[in-house]
């Protein structure tokens, strides 16, 4: 019981808790209709057609589109103000309200707000941690999925139409500071991306710099540490031996992040080693931030004869050549032979190399920066909404 509610005028105790008493205890069918209408793309109209890939996970964004009329399976179709919502466990945090009329994968929810909701406040619910709990309940092991039947009965405080509204705008502030910080880093990719075409090829250079460059393999300016699964009875997630880096699902944001341990060490990498992607996607570069044992999906560069840091954008800015590698493989995959002879353009001077480098570490300390901001504001407005969705703070109206 919330005793801090139960003292205060104007609650009403409910099965869902104490809420305002102005306010109704709802079930989810009741404040949503799941649509159920179909689209075969051979009837000859073309829509927008929305696949779970094309809604961005952290803002809902819709970032993209395939024409209905190239798709070969049924579609759900939705109409503008429609809340879509992914339903396979992976993609449940994958929610949209669209503004216009489309079809969309299969895996997909279409919600239709009913008469006694708005479209706004529904994309709120789904989005609370109430319903990403119950919907975290998932039936099926290989691709689980939410179930309707346990989504539409859970029980919801909802407010009427007017304080919803408000309650919408107020989210809705969050949401544009959110999406302002994310356009505030795309820009700064931009520009990195803009930044590595000139510098890292030596198109632009600082005006001390006058040296020449040369084309070297890389054996000649690191040296290279192939990765070696040990026995996965050795995997263990209580610290034991070190972290086991076995490939890109122990990257984030291209930097180390284990998932366990090994206490078997086959090979080994360091702090402040490259490392490399061996295996789809193959030629992803990332920072190590560990002491670790390296898996056969990755390997580890250790620069000797250059700077690590400027050996590290350019190995992200050739990540695109790894490509003739892998092309034509069964496995998508690269060797050790393939990595040390790649040949790469640098400067001689190690001063040069450094200084390029230091534009490239400022900016990304910039989009760090701007990560946790947004990580920041989308706490926020998580804990706002949480207390906003169940009466614990008011809105003034």
């Amino acid at each position: 019981m919330n005793k801090r509610n139960e003292n205060r005028p104007g609650y009403k105790e409910t099965k869902a808790g104490w809420i305002p008493e102005s306010w109704e205890v709802v079930s989810f069918d009741n404040i949503a209709k799941r649509r159920k209408e179909r689209f075969n793309p051979k009837n000859g109209k073309n829509f927008k057609c929305i696949e779970l890939e094309h809604i961005e996970q952290t803002t809902g964004i819709v970032i993209g589109y395939v024409n209905s009329k190239d798709q070969a399976s049924t579609k759900n179709k939705f109409y503008p103000n429609d809340v879509l919502f992914g339903k396979l466990r992976p993609y449940l945090r994958k929610y949209t309200l669209v503004d216009f009329e489309g079809v969309c994968s299969s895996e997909i929810w279409v919600f239709k707000n009913q008469s006694i909701s708005m479209p706004e406040f529904v994309h709120l619910i789904v989005q609370s941690n109430k319903f990403i709990a119950y919907s975290n309940k998932t039936s099926g092991t290989k691709m689980p999925r939410a179930e309707w039947d346990l989504i539409s009965g859970i029980n919801f405080p909802l407010p009427p139409l007017h304080e919803q509204q408000k309650i919408a705008s107020i989210i809705f502030t969050w949401d544009k500071a959110i999406e302002l910080v994310g356009k505030q880093i795309e820009a700064k990719q931009r520009l990195t991306k803009g930044l590595m075409q000139q510098l890292l090829t030596g198109k632009i250079r600082f005006p001390r710099y006058s040296g020449n460059w040369h084309e070297l393999k890389i054996l000649s300016v690191a040296q290279v540490i192939m990765g070696q699964s040990p026995n996965s009875s050795a995997y263990n997630d209580a610290g034991l031996g070190l972290p086991l880096i076995q490939g890109n699902t122990d990257i984030k944001d291209r930097k180390t992040a284990p998932r366990m341990y090994t206490s078997v060490i086959t090979r080994q990498c360091e702090i402040g080693d490259i490392i490399l992607s061996v295996r789809a996607p193959v030629g992803e570069t990332s920072w190590s931030l560990h002491e670790a044992c390296i898996g056969r999906g990755v390997c580890a560069i250790r620069a000797t004869k250059t700077d690590s840091k400027f050996l590290f954008y350019k190995l992200v800015f050739d990540e695109s050549r790894w490509i003739r590698f892998a092309q034509g493989s069964t496995f998508e995959a690269i060797n050790s032979k393939d990595i040390r002879n790649l040949s790469i353009w640098i400067p001689c001077s190690l001063s040069e190399q450094s200084h390029i480098a230091s534009v490239f570490v400022a900016i990304d300390g910039e989009i760090e920066l701007l990560n946790k901001h947004i990580l920041k504001l989308r706490r926020q407005k998580q804990g706002l909404m949480q207390k906003l969705l169940t009466g614990e703070v008011r809105v003034k109206l």
